[in-house]
C-alpha cells in the first residue's frame, strides 16, 4: 500500500536522519566530521533554514532545522548528498578504496 505524501509547511521543524548503505561508517577522522559541519554552513547561503541541533556519528546523523519554506526541503537533503559524495567520498575511496552513499 503507497504511503501518502507528506505536507512540509514553511516555517516547520523537521527532524533529518541520514545513514550509510547498509550502515556503513560515513565519516572515518576528524576532519571528515568538520568539513561535513562546513558543507551544512554552506547550505544556508542557498536554501536558509536555521539548524537548531545536530548529532554526528560515524555511520549516520541526525539534523534537528526549521526551514523557510517547505519546498526547501528535498533541495536540502538532494544539496547534502551530493556535496558529500562530491567532497568527502573521494577522500574516502584513495584513503579505503571503497565507494559510500547516503540513503
Amino acid at each position: 500500500m503507497p504511503t501518502t505524501k507528506r505536507e512540509i509547511y514553511d516555517e516547520a521543524l523537521c527532524h533529518i536522519v541520514q545513514r550509510g548503505n547498509n550502515k556503513q561508517t560515513l565519516f572515518k577522522e576528524r576532519h571528515d566530521f568538520e568539513k561535513f559541519l562546513s558543507l551544512i554552513k554552506d547550505y544556508k547561503s542557498i536554501c536558509p533554514f536555521e539548524l537548531y541541533n545536530y548529532c554526528i556519528m560515524r555511520n549516520h546523523i541526525h539534523l534537528l532545522m526549521k526551514i523557510v519554506k517547505g519546498r526547501d526541503l528535498a533541495k536540502i537533503v538532494c544539496l547534502q548528498k551530493i556535496r558529500y559524495i562530491t567532497t568527502l567520498v573521494p577522500i574516502l575511496q584513495s584513503a579505503e578504496n571503497y565507494i559510500e552513499n547516503m540513503s
